[in-house]
């Protein structure tokens, strides 16, 4: 049986690609043109043996899918007996004329891509050929894998009428064998900003380590909003509250309201405490979460799940951000572990909690990682090799 999965945006495909040449699938991974280089394979491997599996293809970017001849595509993916997909190279399946047997949401390919949406007028005949293929490849898709409490993505298939297979389970975004704090210690000291990670963790009371893109001004996709500066502000108050404790936060030079987040932090006299880091590959975030006492995601919508808490639970750390428990509740036999917060007030409550009571914390991180392996891997696997590719 050969299975191809296509696109890696989050790095997702790239993870299920592995665990499916794990379980004795002959898996290969299609990397499309859109997808962005810091999703590339290199990008999240400690080695080379990828390339064995691993093909780019020229087609796949938004929006240009009339521009690409369909024999081309048909040439990348006839010798396949399973196709698996996400991201706008769902579009180009359908215009090949090929059916996808499983879609992987990773959130705006389904909430965003399937809409028109209002461009330049020249652009907008390549816009209509685009979004045309991409609802038609996902209403035609025999299966769709959906994260559990994805509430945005199932408002979108209900829009789109959506009436084939779904199995809502956890997406294995985190290659777990490459990933874990033991595995981790080998690569310390090889990377760009080690040692800056390792003197702000002997240098610090407190190192919380926050990964998110900065979306909190910019509104104009609702969905992505992260509210960054409710823990900026958080952190502000945690270190009023304790002026003789060594509060760091680390934060990425990653999405459209850097600036905003950097002119807040000189607004709140905060600069002493932070340390930005560039936009990274995953597999340098991974090493330098070793060296955090949490992991902060986002503080606006509730979110079950996303590549920030995957990536916190495999390397066995605590999760801080937004949860409304109520939402989720039978979904699973039990909850991950973390700490709620929303407003800054209550951002700040929960990083006081971490300080005061480390071990509970690290009791945390250690669990949520064994939900992860559980829930996410293991039950994923089993529905995707017994329910989906059969």
């Amino acid at each position: 049986m050969k299975v191809v999965c296509i696109g890696n945006s989050n790095n997702l495909m790239f993870s299920v690609v592995r665990y499916l040449r794990d379980e004795g699938f002959d898996a290969h991974l299609i990397v499309l043109g859109s997808d962005n280089k810091h999703f590339y394979p290199e990008c999240d491997s400690f080695d080379e043996k990828y390339k064995e599996f691993t093909k780019l293809v020229v087609w796949g970017r938004q929006y240009l899918s009339s521009l690409i001849n369909r024999k081309n595509i048909q040439k990348d993916l006839l010798e396949y007996d399973y196709i698996i997909a996400c991201g706008s190279g769902l579009a180009y399946v359908a215009k090949a004329g090929l059916t996808v047997d499983v879609f992987i949401p990773f959130g705006s390919d389904l909430y965003l891509l399937p809409y028109y949406q209002w461009k330049h007028p020249l652009v907008m005949v390549l816009c209509l050929s685009f979004t045309f293929f991409q609802r038609k490849a996902i209403r035609q898709a025999k299966n769709i894998l959906l994260d559990i409490g994805a509430v945005e993505m199932e408002k979108s298939l209900k829009r789109l009428n959506y009436d084939g297979n779904i199995e809502f389970a956890g997406v294995p975004m985190l290659y777990q064998p490459s990933y874990n704090p033991k595995n981790i210690e080998s690569y310390l000291g090889k990377n760009r900003f080690d040692s800056v990670m390792k003197q702000a963790r002997d240098e610090s009371d407190l190192l919380v380590f926050h990964h998110c893109r900065h979306v909190w001004k910019t509104i104009s996709d609702p969905v992505s909003v992260k509210r960054n500066d409710r823990l900026i502000c958080g952190v502000s108050i945690l270190k009023q509250r304790t002026p003789d404790k060594k509060i760091t936060l680390v934060l990425l030079e990653y999405g459209p309201d850097v600036e905003a987040s950097k002119a807040l932090i000189r607004e709140l006299k905060l600069e002493e405490s932070v340390i930005w880091l560039p936009q990274l590959e995953r597999k340098e975030i991974m090493t330098y979460l070793y060296y955090a006492d949490v992991v902060a995601g986002a503080f606006n919508l509730s979110w079950y799940s996303y590549g920030v808490v995957y990536e916190a639970m495999v390397m066995e750390k605590p999760l801080l951000h937004y949860r409304e428990d109520a939402l989720y509740e039978g979904m699973y036999q039990s909850l991950y572990p973390m700490f709620s917060a929303q407003g800054k007030e209550s951002i700040a409550d929960s990083l006081q909690q971490i300080l005061n009571d480390p071990d509970k914390a690290v009791a945390i991180g250690k669990a949520s990682s064994d939900w992860y392996e559980k829930y996410v891997v293991d039950n994923t696997l089993r529905i995707i090799k017994h329910k989906l590719l059969n």
